[in-house]
């Protein structure tokens, strides 16, 4: 499975043998979330992870750019955990596009944890994951990871191949089924689609539960991707972070023309986000 970071993916019997032996516990004290954006040096970061979305890569060039991206990632010196990508992986949702990003992640000497967005995917339902899940695995979709005690949770919201989707039943009540997850935990949530209802563009409808779901929890931060952006918000004190496509291929929806990828530093009162603007000489 190359570096995607298994080992740290919790099974629900895993999870719920951690939630009984208190391995979940942080003693921390918090009823709400606390999203304080922390200036450099002011405490420690507990991690950092480098994040990323709609590489859409088909053709050779689409390859050789994404190379040169992990080529970057490999030779950075300051120390990261890991690093997600955020959906739209390749543009076609073929096996071969997808076994190409896996190709390049597993030179990464990191786990990296993907996501699908609706180009990785060939059609409705569990036929149009069948590429997907032969190259990433049954468990990258939607799944939960314990990270030096801050839970980071994946969101599968794909609706076929659409742009355009609601919040799929199964991963609703896929979210139910961690709902003994201690809501005082700082906690960090990946979706390939915005959740925030003002993300200018794509809207995911029909979110009141799965936002009623975060709301009463410690919610440092959403990640996403889908719209090419800059973009970040708040909602109910948790940041909302959008980015730039990381694409040879793709313009940005928002109008700029800087592609590239978030490095992001986590407190356990919020975090710091940097955008780094890649080209290629870069490398």
């Amino acid at each position: 499975m190359g570096n995607l970071g298994r080992e740290t993916l919790l099974t629900r019997r895993a999870f719920h043998r951690m939630l009984l032996s208190g391995c979940l516990a942080m003693g921390a004290t918090h009823s709400c979330s606390s999203t304080s954006v922390l200036a450099g040096g002011q405490t420690p970061s507990a991690f950092s992870f480098i994040f990323a979305n709609d590489l859409h890569i088909t053709t050779d060039a689409d390859v050789r750019y994404f190379s040169k991206v992990v080529d970057e990632w490999r030779s950075i010196k300051d120390p990261f955990d890991f690093v997600v990508i955020c959906g739209d992986l390749v543009n076609n949702g073929t096996e071969q596009e997808l076994r190409h990003v896996k190709t390049q992640l597993s030179r990464l000497a990191k786990p990296y944890y993907p996501l699908p967005g609706n180009h990785d995917l060939t059609g409705p339902d569990a036929q149009g994951h069948h590429a997907y899940r032969a190259v990433f695995g049954e468990g990258r979709e939607n799944y939960l990871i314990q990270h030096k005690g801050f839970p980071l949770i994946f969101l599968d919201l794909t609706n076929g191949t659409s742009a355009d989707v609601s919040v799929p039943d199964a991963t609703m009540k896929w979210l139910r089924s961690i709902g003994r997850l201690p809501a005082t935990l700082p906690t960090i949530v990946f979706s390939h689609f915005c959740l925030h209802p003002d993300i200018p563009r794509f809207p995911v409808a029909n979110t009141s539960a799965v936002l009623d779901f975060f709301d009463s929890r410690r919610v440092l931060a959403f990640f996403s991707g889908h719209y090419h952006g800059r973009w970040n918000a708040t909602r109910n004190g948790a940041a909302y972070w959008g980015n730039a496509c990381l694409s040879n291929s793709q313009d940005n929806h928002d109008g700029t023309a800087q592609k590239g990828y978030l490095w992001v530093d986590v407190y356990e009162t919020g975090v710091r986000v940097r955008f780094v603007e890649f080209t290629a000489a870069n490398i």
